[in-house]
This record gives structure tokens, C-alpha cells and sequence, in this order.
């Protein structure tokens, strides 16, 4: 993963189709496909934001899949961001 928003390569060039890995160290470019790539997700997940943030870490590949099979999703990683997110407010 790489950069700010720790997006793996494969992810930004579903955005940017020619992006280079190097492409990912600058914030500006970073910020932009990461807040992108979540703002899909939320899409996909009804608004669902420790979801979606399971999701970005994941893949939402797994989550759907853990979803089907009546998993509890929601873990330490969407809890660890919100809870980061409440501090920082």
C-alpha cells in the first residue's frame, strides 16, 4: 500500500488506468483516488461507514462475501479509524 491514503496499485489505476506507483507519493494525487475509492464504497455499502472503511481495507470482495455468510464485519479496523476520527474533531 502506498501513500497517505494507503491505496495498493491495482485500486488507483481502476481510477487511473496509467498511474504509476511513483504517482502515488504525491498527497495531492493520493488524497484524490483514496477519497474517491471511499466515497465508491460508501456507495456500495448504503452509507455504511464502518463498512465501507472495512471494505477499504479488506477489499470489498471479502466483505460482500463475509456479508452473505452472516459474519460480523464491522471490526477493529473500522473501529480504530472512527475512533481516530472522534479524537481528531
Amino acid at each position: 500500500a502506498i501513500g497517505l491514503t494507503q491505496l495498493r496499485l491495482l485500486t488507483a489505476r481502476s481510477y487511473e488506468p496509467t498511474i504509476a506507483a511513483s504517482d502515488l507519493m504525491n498527497p495531492d494525487v493520493n488524497l484524490r483516488i483514496g477519497f474517491s475509492y471511499l466515497r465508491d464504497l460508501l456507495k456500495q455499502f448504503d452509507n455504511d461507514l464502518p463498512l465501507a472503511l472495512e471494505a477499504y481495507n479488506k477489499g470489498p470482495t471479502l466483505v460482500t462475501s463475509q456479508l452473505e455468510e452472516g459474519l460480523e464485519v464491522r471490526g477493529r479496523y473500522s473501529r480504530a479509524v472512527m475512533g481516530g476520527m472522534r479524537k481528531g474533531s
